[in-house]
């Protein structure tokens, strides 16, 4: 069971840094609308992220 968990947090922390890296191409590229969809899943992310930890805080 934790094991599960220790690989899905990986795989979240794989998501966040991709999430990461598009904004920052957002930013550099002037494309600024693109920026708020970005920062609204990256916020969705962490929030899991959190929640992922307090589960395994629970194990």
């Amino acid at each position: 069971m934790s094991r599960t968990i220790a690989v899905n947090m990986e795989k979240l922390e794989k998501a966040i840094q991709k999430i990461k890296n598009e904004m920052r191409r957002c930013k550099e590229a002037g494309f600024v609308d693109g920026i708020p969809f970005w920062e609204q899943a990256l916020s969705k992310l962490l929030k899991r992220k959190n929640k992922g930890h307090l589960s395994i805080k629970a194990l």
